[in-house]
């Protein structure tokens, strides 16, 4: 009896110390240090696009501002072109329940040189986030945290906070003001008075309103300052929101589809009557095409970048109902949607209207980062330049956030979010990918920094012992949810 129950132990131990050794496999690594503040770059041409060039410059960076822009030694090497560093406005987290996801999210967007980010719709977690990077206790860009959505019932998020008063709305800001949040989000099936009460709230504490204009509202009557994805110009009058999430994806498709150049010129209009900027994620419509051939989005070099379970299981539509009951049509009309998206991006920026450049990362098939690189492209196809796109994601979006002063910039007292190119982007944005150096809020992280950050993470998330285990359990979670979905 003793022989057994010591055998029984003998194996208990072994098999704890597999599993011990196992998790200390998957266990994510360490991906980057924030490294001192500091940076002195010797002979460069500042471009801040839109703004202006200055060639043979001596930029000093000390805590974490630039404080010095000056004539260069004569006798230093030319090293190439300095940007400020790149700001996408519309971005969710990573997944908070993988653990080191957020440390993979904050890499990959300094190696595609975003040094600001705006995310809009996300908890408390964020104000920490945002302060750890603040301190430099992990590497990351700089965050502005929106808080989370604000919607009607019933919410189209259940993590949606909602409110069906607007007695409401004045609480509701003070607290969103006091918990340290940056800037406020209205969704979808928010009621007229309600949306208007959050609006008025909103602008008497000095808070920023962001988001959907809601299904119920005229985008004349928003109020919103800085409207997301577009969204509003598609339907000329209010109405009861539709519920079903096919239905509803459906009739923006169609609606998009049916743009008139008339509606595109009242949109220009009441944007620059109302002071609204618009950050339409071009890249989303692109995505709503997409996705007609899955195959495609999962075999994306820039999907390299993260672990396979996000394109083959996590985002992978096929064996939904909801993708199954796609029709032709509706991808017919979603090609037509992003042609007009794109028609009106052009008309609101030549009309002077302000654009901010975003993507919508947390949804499928977008990846941190590259994906503003992506967005910047769409903008170029849209009918700007390369300067004028890079314009959307610098000095504008500088501007808008206000706080540090000068973001954007790149002057004697500015934030020192930077950003070094072998060639000059504003000309080609096919030369982004000759970014030299990184400096985030006076953090200068090299090439090489960032190119072994990388490479070790692709070691962990792309090794055979991770897939094998996270493709694992990822099928075995999307099996159950399907199942539920489906019955």
């Amino acid at each position: 009896m003793k022989r057994a129950v010591f055998a029984l132990a003998i194996v208990l131990v072994a098999l704890l110390l597999g599993a011990s050794v196992l998790l200390s496999l998957l266990r994510p690594p360490r991906l980057l240090t924030a490294p001192e503040r500091g940076a002195v770059f010797e002979n460069v041409t500042v471009v801040e696009p839109g703004v202006g060039r200055a060639r043979a410059r001596r930029v000093t960076v000390e805590g974490g501002l630039v404080v010095s822009v000056e004539p260069a030694a004569e006798s230093a090497p030319a090293e190439g072109f300095l940007l400020p560093g790149l700001v996408d406005m519309h971005v969710h987290g990573a997944d908070e329940s993988i653990e080191g996801q957020a440390d993979l999210y904050r890499l990959l967007y300094l190696a595609h040189g975003v040094t600001t980010l705006r995310n809009t719709g996300g908890g408390r977690a964020q104000l920490i986030e945002r302060d750890r990077i603040a301190r430099g206790e992990i590497a990351g860009p700089r965050l502005f945290a929106c808080g989370g959505l604000v919607d009607g019932e019933p919410p189209v998020w259940a993590f949606s906070t909602t409110l069906e008063d607007p007695a409401g709305a004045e609480p509701l800001i003070a607290e969103h003001v006091e918990a340290g949040f940056d800037c406020l989000k209205l969704y979808e099936r928010l009621r007229p008075d309600v949306a208007s009460a959050l609006v008025r709230a909103a602008r008497e504490r000095g808070l920023r309103v962001v988001g959907h204009v809601p299904q119920r509202v005229r985008l004349e009557d928003s109020g919103i300052d800085d409207i997301q994805h577009l969204r509003g110009v598609e339907r000329i009058a209010g109405r009861e929101p539709v519920l079903d999430p096919l239905e509803r994806a459906a009739q923006l498709q169609e609606e998009w589809a049916a743009l008139s150049p008339e509606r595109i010129d009242f949109a220009v209009r009441n944007a620059l009557r109302e002071g609204t900027v618009h950050t339409p994620t071009l890249v989303l419509f692109d995505r709503n095409v997409g996705i007609e051939r899955p195959s495609e989005l999962i075999d994306a070099p820039e999907m390299r970048l993260l672990p396979r379970f996000y394109g083959e299981i996590t985002w992978d539509p096929r064996g939904t109902s909801w993708f199954e009951a796609m029709t032709p049509a509706y991808f017919e009309n979603a090609r037509e949607a992003e042609a007009n998206a794109k028609r009106l991006v052009l008309a609101l920026f030549r009309a002077g209207v302000r654009i901010h450049a975003g993507t919508d990362v947390g949804n499928p098939y977008l990846v941190p980062g590259a994906a503003l690189w992506e967005e910047l492209r769409h903008l170029v196809d849209a009918g700007l330049t390369a300067e004028e796109a890079l314009t959307t994601a610098t000095a504008w979006p500088g501007e808008w956030l206000a706080e540090p002063p000068r973001l954007g910039r790149i002057e004697p007292g500015a934030p020192a979010d930077l950003l070094l190119f072998r060639e000059d982007p504003t000309q080609d944005l096919l030369v982004l990918g000759t970014l030299v150096a990184v400096v985030a809020d006076g953090r200068r992280y090299s090439r090489e920094t960032l190119d072994a950050a990388l490479e070790t993470a692709e070691r962990h998330y792309r090794g055979r012992l991770y897939e094998r285990v996270s493709m694992a359990i990822g099928e075995r979670r999307r099996a159950e949810v399907l199942r539920r979905a489906n019955e």
